[in-house]
């Protein structure tokens, strides 16, 4: 409804209050050079300032017609394109950049964001902290929950890896075509994140007596994005391109990789989309960069 109202006010009312403003300008113009001519013998300065009016006029006639035009093209952008959609053209026209990343040398909770932000092809800066400065309390204490990594977009400060990566879908055209895909990209991202967890607590509190328990059962937390990319038929969790879900499962396969060599053998779906994956050629450059490879994975050096 507000659509066809926008539509209709644009197209009928503004477009004759344009014509009635033409209208009256012209008969303000006549009426200025008629009484000119008989009451005060055209001076060569009333010409001038007649000719003032009228180039003001139409101006403000061709300024008034061209607002109109663009009121059209932005009421069929809003009805054709999604605000996603929206804003990926909005990021193409206007493009963003450089992001700050401010966080440990190591790999850790900003894997999956450098590798989307390389996908994307975007600049970033990196602010790596060192362990001892970090224990002194100072940068810490500036975090909204204590914790990094911290990440930077002009004005906006986001903390959270995953609400960094959600930022970064929604910039960059990469958080579902609608709603609907929108919400199933959440739900992987948090799929994602429990995975994450449980590798996370075996690296740094069960890695020596624990490890091969998790790789033994490694294969019962893969099957259910086994299933999710089998389903799909794209290559991708949800839709046809990759989302930030996409980057963040892929980053952690990669780490499982390190871990264990063979462990996606039994899954070969999610083996595809790895490969795949990889073979982008953004992504291949940046995993085959020194910026990558000279950061471990994890914080205690266990991989």
């Amino acid at each position: 409804c507000i659509y066809i109202y926008i539509y209709v006010y644009i197209h009928i009312y503004i477009r004759i209050y344009i014509y009635v403003y033409i209208y009256i300008c012209i008969c303000i113009c006549v009426y200025i050079c008629i009484y000119t001519y008989i009451y005060i013998r055209i001076y060569i300065y009333v010409y001038i300032y007649i000719c003032i009016c009228i180039c003001i006029c139409v101006y403000i006639c061709i300024y008034m017609y061209i607002c109109v035009c663009v009121c059209g093209w932005m009421y069929i952008f809003i009805s054709v394109f999604s605000c996603n959609e929206l804003t990926h053209v909005l990021y193409l026209l206007f493009p963003v950049g450089p992001y700050t990343i401010t966080y440990f040398g190591v790999r850790g909770r900003c894997g999956a964001m450098r590798i989307m932000m390389a996908d994307q092809g975007q600049e970033w800066k990196e602010i790596l902290i060192d362990f001892a400065d970090w224990t002194k309390g100072d940068l810490k204490a500036s975090c909204v929950f204590g914790q990094l990594p911290k990440f930077e977009d002009g004005g906006l400060v986001l903390y959270q890896s995953n609400a960094i990566l959600r930022h970064l879908g929604r910039n960059h055209d990469a958080y579902g075509k609608d709603g609907k895909e929108a919400a199933l990209i959440d739900m992987m991202c948090d799929g994602v994140e429990d995975l994450r967890l449980k590798y996370v607590k075996m690296i740094y509190q069960e890695y020596d007596t624990g490890k091969d328990q998790y790789i033994k059962d490694l294969p019962n937390h893969l099957d259910k994005f086994e299933a999710v990319m089998a389903k799909n038929k794209t290559g991708f969790l949800v839709g046809n391109k990759p989302s930030f879900a996409d980057y963040g499962l892929f980053e952690v396969l990669l780490n499982h990789l390190v871990l264990c060599s063979s462990c996606l053998d039994t899954s070969p779906s999610l083996k595809s989309f790895v490969e795949k994956m990889s073979a982008r050629p953004k992504i291949k450059a940046f995993l085959s960069s020194d910026a990558y490879k000279k950061l471990p994975i994890n914080g205690n050096g266990k991989q």
